[in-house]
């Protein structure tokens, strides 16, 4: 800080009112600082010349402090608005781009209010249709094991906001009325509200392989058994030629 120059010497060389403000401290006694606006003015006699000057101080520490505390509240939200933003960037950026289908369903508006590219793909639906409905209107009315679609969803909803991380198989129905098998993941997401982010992944090729193989031991164990059939016969025609 430096010293400013006197107003008072100022007015006596020109005349004229000098105010002095803008970052203008006044040093009062033991040392205590204080905003101030000063305004010098010329005192005049009878004749017109100057005899003195007057000086008028206003504290206006408040209003500075005031002021200060405004622009580091403002600078404040600038840098947490800036963080969010960035935030949001590298959470998006991995939603976006993840292999599997993602959705994040928004328990207490009853809907999708997320997917990823993958999500829309699988489901068959456009961004704006997906968000018009949730879970229950992309299931069919029973799965596979006999048991309703909306019990289940309920359970598995309720698990996850509970802070369980279940995993279950499910079967799907998109836009064409397609049933997909699937293998779903719930896990709550942190925040206010009630978001579930289900992880999505088509399993068809994963059935379709299992089922083969299954088809694949029933033939093994239906050719097992003709052939022990056939050794039967054999034995039993052998064991009569013999006797005969």
């Amino acid at each position: 800080r430096a010293p400013i120059r006197s107003p008072a010497a100022d007015v006596l060389r020109d005349g004229n009112v000098v105010d002095v403000g803008g970052d203008a401290m006044l040093l009062a006694r033991g040392g205590v600082e204080r905003a101030v606006q000063a305004r010098a003015a010329p005192i005049r006699d009878v004749a017109g010349h100057i005899s003195g000057v007057v000086l008028i101080y206003r504290d206006v520490t408040p209003e500075r402090r005031a002021a200060a505390e405004k622009r580091a509240v403002e600078a404040e939200r600038r840098r947490t608005e800036t963080a969010l933003r960035e935030s949001e960037a590298r959470y998006r950026t991995p939603f976006a781009h993840a292999p599997d289908a993602l959705v994040t369903f928004d328990v207490d508006a009853g809907r999708f209010v997320e997917a990823n590219g993958n999500a829309l793909r699988l489901f068959g639906f456009t961004r704006d249709e997906l968000f018009r409905v949730g879970p229950l209107e992309v299931s069919p009315p029973m799965q596979p094991d006999g048991t309703f679609s909306w019990e289940v969803i309920a359970e598995l909803i309720a698990r996850a906001a509970g802070g369980e991380t279940p995993a279950v198989e499910w079967t799907i129905v998109d836009k064409q009325s397609r049933a997909i098998p699937c293998e779903i993941r719930l896990v709550r997401l942190p925040g206010a509200g009630m978001l579930v982010r289900a992880s999505v992944i088509d399993i068809t090729e994963r059935k379709q392989a299992e089922e083969l193989r299954r088809s694949s031991l029933a033939l093994l164990e239906q050719n097992r058994l003709i052939q022990a059939a056939n050794r039967m016969k054999s034995e039993f025609v052998a064991n009569m030629s013999h006797e005969l």
